[in-house]
């Protein structure tokens, strides 16, 4: 949950361009996540009146999450190329990726290297969610 907010200020940080046209990617971004998680958050609480946010997988969810094209059982994905470099990155780094606060210090130090590739991936991921 705390990734929009991290991966937002990174990319006003690190984006090139005006202020605002880096706060609109930033706030494209963010409303791509809050339009896919938002409503599904809502419906979790109202069917069973507990708050589950986004899984309660943990960071096997969170992992998994950014290598989805390593899986073994699925077949190899068409990604465009900033989330196949983003889930390339995750494989390689996938054993140590064990915690909440690694998985952050991952997407963190990922997006400052490839700003527009994390972006990418999640934007990627919302799309493939609806």
């Amino acid at each position: 949950m705390l990734a929009p907010a991290a991966l937002g200020a990174l990319l006003v940080w690190k984006l090139r361009g005006a202020l605002w046209q880096r706060w609109a990617a930033t706030g494209a971004m963010v409303a791509g996540f809050a339009a896919v998680v938002l409503p599904w958050v809502g419906w979790v609480k109202a069917k069973s009146g507990e708050w589950v946010l986004v899984s309660s997988a943990g960071t096997a969810a969170l992992r998994d999450g950014l290598s989805f094209n390593h899986k073994q059982w699925r077949e190899k994905l068409e990604l465009p190329a900033g989330v196949a470099r983003v889930s390339d990155a995750a494989w390689a780094e996938y054993e140590r990726l064990d915690s909440v606060g690694a998985y952050l210090r991952f997407v963190t130090a990922q997006a400052a290297r490839d700003p527009w590739g994390v972006a990418e991936t999640y934007l990627y991921k919302a799309g493939r969610a609806w």
